[in-house]
């Protein structure tokens, strides 16, 4: 609390969200309602432990934020966690909070953020392709609420892993994925299970998050490895990649 002024442009989000859930899986796999099943079993006596977690890592992984507010919201707390005040360093020890102005506008924001959130994976399922592979563009029919919200509109495009967000009126459905797959996003979806192989293996080697380790990468997988190797390191704290023969 007392350092986040300074700390919070080299935090690791990524890192975060993948001690709190399994660590096998890219934090865009995290689906609204994994949360709850953890989070229930702590009970009322986490419940404060709990608030407090959700607001530190609303900035960082804002939707599994929710989720956790959600389940532990106290009845005089804030309707969302983006609602909470940041905790003060001195009253956040003794277990108070201040809470903030409700703001509607904020809160429907966000609504409609995961609303959309949840049409475009929806619409990733129909067509069959995952999370992990980069798409082109996320087409939306409208969305006043979020439209001129740059911060929502990042995080859109970050949850479905798309390159931008298109508006167009003219669409017959609500939202429309730009599933055509150019070499450059193929190569980006290789990547991305890449690294998720890698932070598998970091799993099963019981390596902490964060814990830097010498990674093995597969020699047919090895070009791809040597062209995106700062990439590689930095997603997977690898302290060096180890090519295989």
């Amino acid at each position: 609390l007392r350092n986040r002024p300074l700390d919070a442009e080299h935090i690791r989000g990524d890192l975060i969200e993948q001690a709190l859930l399994d660590g096998d899986r890219h934090p865009a796999d995290a689906r609204p309602g994994e949360a709850n099943h953890g989070v229930r079993r702590c009970g009322q006596s986490g419940g404060a432990a709990l608030r407090r977690l959700a607001i530190l890592l609303a900035p960082f992984a804002p939707f599994l934020a929710e989720e956790i507010w959600q389940v532990v919201r106290a009845e005089s707390a804030a309707a969302s966690v983006h609602l909470a005040s940041w905790p003060h360093f001195a009253r956040a020890s003794r277990g108070e909070f201040e809470l903030g102005e409700i703001d509607e506008s904020i809160l429907n924001a966000m609504t409609e953020t995961r609303r959309l959130v949840t049409l475009g994976l929806e619409a990733r399922e129909q067509a069959g392709i995952k999370i992990r592979q980069p798409l082109a563009a996320l087409k939306i029919r409208n969305s006043r609420l979020i439209r001129n919200n740059a911060d929502l509109i990042k995080l859109l495009r970050e949850e479905i892993n798309v390159g931008e967000i298109v508006w167009d009126e003219k669409l017959a459905a609500e939202v429309e994925l730009d599933t055509v797959l150019t070499p450059e996003l193929r190569e980006q979806g290789e990547l991305r299970e890449l690294i998720r192989e890698l932070q598998n293996w970091r799993k099963t080697k019981g390596l902490k998050p964060g814990a830097s380790a010498a990674i093995p990468v597969p020699a047919e997988r090895a070009a791809l490895a040597k062209k995106f190797a700062a990439e590689i390191k930095r997603a997977t704290t690898a302290s060096e990649l180890v090519f295989g023969e």
